[in-house]
């Protein structure tokens, strides 16, 4: 259990956080409502491609995992989500990392902003 966080489980699937969860219930409900679709969970970015280095030791690629990703029916934007409770400095530099790389701007989500 990383950073205090408990995890709950919601329609079988087991989230990391409670505030993952709550927003996971928010999107669900968008979407049978129709304002969203191709709700997708764990969404996963390559930043950098796994490689051998120079001693034939495999070095493992550097990938950022979301919480969430959906498309805003109205607009058709794809929007990338992430719970987060704490902000550390290696999702911070992937969050950079994975705007510079493929144009994505990751929405935070908060206990402040979970219902928006």
């Amino acid at each position: 259990m990383k950073y205090n966080n408990q995890k709950k489980t919601v329609d079988g699937i087991t989230f990391d956080s409670i505030l993952e969860a709550r927003r996971y219930i928010i999107l669900k409900a968008r979407l049978e409502a129709g304002t969203i679709s191709d709700l997708r969970l764990q969404p996963h970015y390559t930043i950098m491609e796994g490689y051998k280095d120079l001693s034939g030791t495999y070095i493992r690629p550097v990938q950022y995992i979301a919480d969430f990703s959906y498309i805003i029916n109205e607009d058709g934007r794809r929007i990338v989500e992430d719970a987060k409770g704490v902000r550390t400095e290696a999702y911070a530099i992937k969050r950079k990392l994975v705007r510079d790389r493929f144009g994505v701007d990751v929405v935070e989500i908060t206990a402040k902003n979970v219902a928006q």
